[in-house]
């Protein structure tokens, strides 16, 4: 049975159900329903979006089996609540239930066949979600696609280690003694982490400052730092979901970076990284990285985006990030082949231009 949620006071009354679920499972903290409900109120909660919730029940079976996150945009477009901040999206699925067909093909086929919207565009899935084989099976027009990277790398105590970098050993002796030349540079500088559940409050005129900071320097654009997205993060925070690590040089505040713990601590996923100076990038990292390894390590996860400081510092394992995208019309889905075709064959066009350059000033 699907029961579909559409407005806030359905949200609020799955509270209990989805806390159960998740509970029960080895989900990240985006899923949780703290954090799709304050995404919901304070990104998407107005006339250009349409909640969408899909909560799918086994017959005769007490408990919740599935819950899709899910929202209509303004263009008709169906997608995971909040897609746009979120580093990993997924359905919130029963293990029992991640490989059953009839469950996938009755929600497929109900999706596809409601004429609220005109397109999937299920953005940030993991190579191995369930969802994605399942949805690709029902239609031949579903496209799925590499959309972004994501990297992660084991931190292990081991007896030998003389400090925390030794504990990356997927990495080669001089890189490892690189990063703990780095490391003798912070000598002097204060790390702090505050947790709303030890009682710090929200630093916000930290986080406003150097996110300021950086949009004067051009590192981050207005656009991203909009009142809505600064009380996302300032709700996350009080809600005990965000944790912020800050960074003093000399007395001040150089660096504030945003992340999860889950999984019984031993699961980090890096999220924002705010800083006034590049160098406190890393040094942000590094940080935050012997504060885990102390506390006895465990998956370590960069969140989207595999930029080159994290490859050339630390060789992290690189994974896609997928989106599986349907268009139900076969206009729409002409149109968007051509937008997709024009985007190819601009990119295309400016790197045999920027090659031409290149190979002119050589």
């Amino acid at each position: 049975m699907i029961v579909v949620i559409e407005d806030m006071e359905g949200f609020k009354s799955l509270e209990t159900e989805w806390n159960d679920l998740y509970s029960d499972n080895d989900f990240l903290p985006f899923q949780s329903y703290e954090y799709n409900f304050i995404s919901w109120n304070d990104m998407l909660n107005n006339q250009q979006n349409s909640l969408f919730i899909i909560c799918y029940y086994e017959e005769n079976a007490k408990q919740i089996g599935a819950i899709f996150p899910l929202y209509v945009d303004i263009r008709k477009c169906l997608r995971f609540i909040n897609d746009s901040h979120t580093d990993f999206q997924t359905a919130l699925i029963r293990k029992k239930l991640r490989s059953s067909y009839s469950m996938f093909e009755e929600i497929f086929m109900y999706l596809y066949y409601k004429p609220k919207f005109n397109r999937f565009f299920l953005d940030n899935m993991m190579n191995d979600d369930s969802l994605l084989p399942y949805f690709g099976h029902f239609n031949r027009n579903v496209k799925i696609y590499r959309t972004k990277d994501y990297s992660i790398f084991e931190v292990k105590q081991h007896p030998e280690d003389k400090s925390y970098i030794d504990s990356l050993r997927h990495l080669t002796a001089k890189e490892r003694n690189r990063l703990k030349n780095i490391s003798k540079k912070m000598i002097n500088v204060e790390f702090r982490i505050l947790n709303i559940t030890r009682g710090n409050e929200y630093p916000e005129d930290v986080i406003n400052a150097i996110s300021q900071a950086m949009i004067k320097n051009g590192i981050r654009s207005k656009s991203y730092f909009t009142c809505s997205m600064y009380n996302f993060i300032r709700d996350l925070y009080n809600k005990g979901l965000l944790n912020v690590a800050l960074i003093y040089d000399k007395g001040e505040v150089c660096s504030a970076s945003l992340f999860y713990i889950c999984h019984e601590n031993k699961y980090l996923i890096q999220w924002i990284i705010l800083y006034t100076d590049k160098k406190y990038n890393l040094w942000s990292k590094l940080k935050i990285l012997e504060c885990f390894y102390n506390q006895g390590g465990g998956i370590f996860n960069f969140g989207r985006g595999a930029y080159p400081y994290k490859i050339q510092h630390f060789k992290p394992q690189i994974s896609n990030l997928l989106c599986l995208d349907l268009s139900k019309s076969d206009s729409l889905r002409y149109r968007i082949q051509v937008k997709d075709n024009f985007e190819l064959l601009s990119s295309i066009v400016k790197r045999f231009i920027h090659n031409k350059i290149c190979a002119i000033h050589k």
